[in-house]
């Protein structure tokens, strides 16, 4: 079944503005909550096969940029929050701060340091 574009806007007006859920929405208007939710999935997600405008493309390009502040003080918690997650990533991944990741412990039944009788 097919409904009007009016009716899909003020299901999806209703469920970004929090005012009810998919179930509730679906009650209310009379849509299965599957189709609430494909509604959904297209609204936030557009489809691959649109292009990238100019503007987009010039946005992603500045998604790793360091943010600005105004206040010196906010700038430093904040990169201070950054160091201390970046240092816990190294000790997770094993790396030393020379730069060389820790040899694994190997166990063997013949070592050399072991006394031979």
């Amino acid at each position: 079944m097919k409904y009007p574009l009016e009716l899909k806007q003020k299901v999806l007006k209703d469920y970004f503005e929090g005012n009810d859920g998919i179930r509730g929405l679906e009650r209310t208007y009379g849509v299965s909550h599957q189709l609430i939710l494909s509604w959904i999935k297209t609204c936030q997600k557009p489809p691959s096969r649109m292009r990238q405008g100019k503007v987009l493309k010039e946005a992603a390009l500045h998604l790793n940029d360091p943010p600005v502040f105004a206040d010196p003080n906010k700038e430093l918690a904040y990169l201070r929050a950054e160091n201390a997650y970046l240092r816990e990533l190294l000790a997770l991944s094993g790396v030393r701060k020379n730069g060389r990741k820790k040899k694994a412990l190997r166990l063997s039944s013949g070592s050399a340091h072991e006394a031979t009788p």
